[in-house]
């Protein structure tokens, strides 16, 4: 009898202590790369739900002409802007959980 409450109490804690909890992922990564990317260029982003939001302050490109953003998993919209008032866009996207969203230009 012993043997078996034993048995059971070995069982109730090996199954209790060796769950493991799952990571839960819910931001991806937004990937802008530049090809001939100007020298000053910003962009920000912002909800596409209202783009007079704007949710980060002017990124850069780095070096390399790449910008890197993590965000929540939603709808947003890529803002950019150069020095000249004429070189500007405005570009939709989507953020998937665990995923990068990448454009080229």
């Amino acid at each position: 009898m012993k043997f078996i409450k034993l048995s059971l109490i070995i069982i109730l804690f090996t199954t209790l202590f060796s769950c493991q909890k799952d990571d839960v992922v819910l931001t991806g990564t937004l990937k802008v790369t530049y090809v001939n990317h100007p020298k000053v260029y910003y962009f920000y982003i912002c909800p596409a739900e209202n783009t007079t939001v704007q949710i980060t302050s002017d990124l850069m490109l780095d070096n390399m002409g790449t910008l890197t953003y993590e965000l929540n998993a939603g709808n947003y919209v890529l803002k950019g802007y150069g020095e000249n008032s004429n070189d500007s866009f405005s570009k939709g996207f989507q953020i998937k959980a665990g995923e990068i969203t990448a454009f080229n230009y």
